[in-house]
C-alpha cells in the first residue's frame, strides 16, 4: 500500500512538472505570454510615402530567429508612410498582403507577433490632435483584419509617443483602447507611456480597465554609452566614441572638441562615473519592476539595445550581458532592438548570413541559443552575388532596403511605389523634383561582394522615363562607411546622352568597367576624400541614384533596375 501511495506521488508529480513545462509563458514572465525576441526592423519600415522592404526577410528568417530560443518578434510598421496618410490612412494592399504572410508564419511557428504602430519618426512629430485621428483611422482597420486571428497575434498602438503631454496621451490611448475593443476584445493590447516610452514614462501611465494589457517601455541606458556616434540622436552623441563600460576612468577617451563647453561634457565627466554601472542600470529597471508589482500588471522592455557604430565591441558584449542578467532577474521579458542591423544580433560590418556572422557574444549575455558555427566563416558560394541580381521590381528585392535623402528639400515628394504607368508590373519609383544632393539609396542588409560581376563584364540597368532633358544624375556603387573604412564611390553620370528625354521608358545599361571612382563623402568624419583608388568591389554597401551635379527638375521615373550579363 505504501509503495503504490509511493508510486501514485511519482506519477502525480511527473505529470505535475511535464504539465509545467508545457504551461504557457504567462504563468512564469510578468504576465506575458512570451520571454524573449527581437525587433525585425527594416522590413515594414519606410522614411518616405512607399510599399517598404517587404522581401527584406521571409519565413526562413523566422524560424532562424525561433531556433536561438526567442518566441517573439515585435514587427515595427510604418503605418504613415505605408498607407494614404492624413486623413483617412488607408493601408496599403500590398503591405496587408504581406502583413498576412507573417501573421500565417507567426502562427504556424507559434511565435507571438507584436504589430508595432511605429508612425511617425521623420520630421517634427505631429500634433496630439492628429496623433489621435491616425490611430482612429489605422487600428480599425488592423483589429477588424485580424480579430479571428489566434492569440499569437498582439497589437500595440503606438511607438514612443512624445511631444504629448502625460494626461493628453492617456486620454488619447484610451481612446485608442476603445476603438480597438469595439472590433476585437480577445487580443492582447500593448500600451506605453507618452515620454518615448521610457521606464519612467510607466509612473505617469494611466492604468486602463482592460484586464488583457501589457505595459511596455524602452530601455538604453546610460544613452551616452548605448548611441554614442548616433547620427540621428544629436550633435553631442555623434561625437561620442570609444565611451567604456562600465565606466572606466583609466579607458574614458579624451573629450571630443565637438561637445567641450556643453552639456555633454558635464554628462560624460559628473554624471557617467555613477550612470555608467550596472547599480545604476538595476535602479532604473526596478522602476518597470515595481510598476508591475505594485499594479498587478504585466510590463515588457519592447526596445534595448547598444549601437555598434563607435563603441568597443568587448564594451558592447558587456552592456548586453549587464542588460541581459538584469532582465532575467527581475523576470521581465524583452525584444532586442533589432535582429539585424547596427543594434542587432550579427556582428558588425559583415553581410549578417546567418548563423555564421552572428555575435556569439551578445547571444549568449542576452541568454539566446549560440548556433555551434556563430562567428565562423561563411561559405565562399554565399559571399558573391548570383546574377542576374534585381534590386528593384515594384519592390526592393531580397535583404536591400530603399531610403530618401531630400537634400536641402524638393518640390515634391518622392514615391517609392508610384503607380504613375511604371515599366512592368504594378511600382515604379518617382524621384525627380530634388535639390542637389537629394538621393535614392538602395541599401544592402551588409556588404555585397561584386567582384565576380565585374569579372563577367556585367553591367546595371534600369528603366528611366523623364520629360526633362536637363536631368543629370549620378548613378554610384558606394563601400561601407564606418570608422574602419571609407563609402568610396564607383560613379556613372546619366544625361540626356544616355536617354531621350520623350516621357517614354528607355532602358540605360552602363557596364560595370566603364564606371570611375569619383572619392568618398564620410558621415563618419564629416570629411571628402579625394580619390585614391581604393573602391573594393568585394564589399558594395549601396547603390544610389544622386543629385550630385544639381538640382533636379521635374518628374523623374525609375524602374526594373538589375545586374545582368
Amino acid at each position: 500500500m505504501q509503495k503504490t501511495k509511493l508510486v501514485c506521488k511519482i506519477v502525480a508529480a511527473f505529470i505535475f512538472l511535464s504539465a509545467a513545462a508545457i504551461l504557457p509563458a504567462e504563468e512564469n514572465r510578468m504576465g506575458t505570454p512570451f520571454s524573449q525576441g527581437v525587433n525585425m526592423t527594416t522590413w515594414f519600415e519606410l522614411w518616405s510615402p512607399g510599399q517598404g522592404n517587404l522581401n527584406y526577410y521571409n519565413k526562413t528568417d523566422i524560424e532562424n530567429i525561433k531556433s536561438l530560443g526567442a518566441d517573439v518578434i515585435r514587427l515595427p510598421v510604418h503605418f504613415d508612410n505605408l498607407s494614404s496618410g492624413a486623413p483617412d490612412y488607408k493601408i496599403n494592399a500590398l503591405t496587408l498582403e504581406y502583413l498576412d504572410k507573417v501573421a500565417d508564419w507567426c502562427e504556424e511557428l507559434h511565435m507571438y507577433l507584436v504589430i508595432d504602430n511605429h508612425s511617425f519618426n521623420s520630421g517634427t512629430y505631429p500634433s496630439a490632435g492628429a496623433v489621435d485621428k491616425s490611430l482612429q483611422k489605422i487600428w480599425p482597420q488592423i483589429a477588424s483584419r485580424y480579430k479571428n486571428r489566434s492569440s499569437f497575434i498582439i497589437y500595440e498602438i503606438l511607438n514612443e509617443p512624445n511631444h504629448i503631454d502625460n494626461a493628453v496621451w492617456n486620454r488619447i490611448q484610451e481612446k485608442a483602447l476603445k476603438t480597438i475593443r469595439a472590433y476585437d476584445k480577445t487580443h492582447t493590447v500593448v500600451v506605453t507611456g507618452a515620454d518615448w516610452g521610457s521606464i519612467r514614462a510607466l509612473e505617469k501611465i494611466q492604468l486602463y480597465d482592460d484586464a488583457n494589457l501589457i505595459y511596455t517601455f524602452h530601455w538604453y541606458s546610460p544613452f551616452v554609452f548605448t548611441h554614442q556616434g548616433a547620427s540621428w540622436a544629436n550633435k553631442e552623441e555623434e561625437a561620442l566614441s570609444a565611451i567604456p563600460f562600465p565606466y572606466d576612468e583609466k579607458r574614458m577617451p579624451p573629450v571630443p572638441k565637438e561637445i567641450k563647453g556643453t552639456w555633454m561634457e558635464n554628462e560624460l565627466k559628473s554624471k557617467y562615473p555613477a550612470d555608467g554601472t550596472e547599480k545604476a542600470m538595476r535602479d532604473e529597471l526596478t522602476i518597470a519592476y515595481n510598476f508591475s508589482r505594485k499594479n498587478n500588471v504585466p510590463v515588457w522592455c519592447g526596445e534595448m539595445g547598444a549601437y555598434d557604430l563607435r563603441s568597443q565591441p568587448e564594451d558592447r558584449v558587456r552592456w548586453y550581458k549587464t542588460a541581459g542578467a538584469l532582465l532575467r532577474e527581475m523576470d521581465i521579458p524583452f525584444t532586442v532592438w533589432g535582429y539585424g542591423g547596427s543594434f542587432g544580433l550579427f556582428k558588425k560590418n559583415t553581410r549578417e548570413v546567418y548563423p555564421y556572422d552572428l555575435n556569439a557574444g551578445v547571444l549568449e549575455g542576452l541568454g539566446f541559443n549560440v548556433p555551434a558555427e556563430a562567428g565562423s566563416s561563411a561559405p565562399v558560394t554565399d559571399t558573391q552575388i548570383k546574377l542576374p541580381y534585381v534590386i528593384f521590381d515594384d519592390l526592393p528585392q531580397g535583404r536591400t532596403e530603399i531610403t530618401v535623402w531630400e537634400g536641402k528639400g524638393g518640390t515634391k515628394p518622392v514615391l517609392l511605389a508610384s503607380g504613375e504607368s511604371p515599366a512592368e508590373g504594378m511600382y515604379c519609383i518617382r524621384w525627380g523634383n530634388c535639390s542637389q544632393y537629394g538621393s535614392v539609396n538602395f541599401n544592402f542588409g551588409g556588404p555585397e561582394d561584386f567582384s565576380a560581376a565585374l569579372a563577367a563584364d556585367a553591367r546595371v540597368s534600369f528603366s528611366v522615363r523623364s520629360s526633362n532633358p536637363n536631368q543629370i544624375f549620378e548613378v554610384r556603387f558606394m563601400n561601407e562607411d564606418t570608422p574602419e573604412s571609407k563609402p568610396w564611390r564607383m560613379t556613372y553620370i546619366v544625361s540626356s546622352k544616355d536617354f531621350p528625354a520623350d516621357g517614354k521608358w528607355h532602358t540605360v545599361t552602363i557596364p560595370l568597367s566603364s564606371m570611375k571612382e569619383t572619392g568618398a563623402w564620410s558621415n563618419d568624419t564629416k570629411k571628402w576624400y579625394d580619390a585614391e583608388g581604393l573602391f573594393d568591389w568585394h564589399g558594395v554597401r549601396t547603390i544610389q541614384f544622386s543629385a550630385e551635379q544639381g538640382d533636379i527638375p521635374g518628374d523623374l521615373f525609375i524602374d526594373d533596375i538589375k545586374i545582368a550579363e
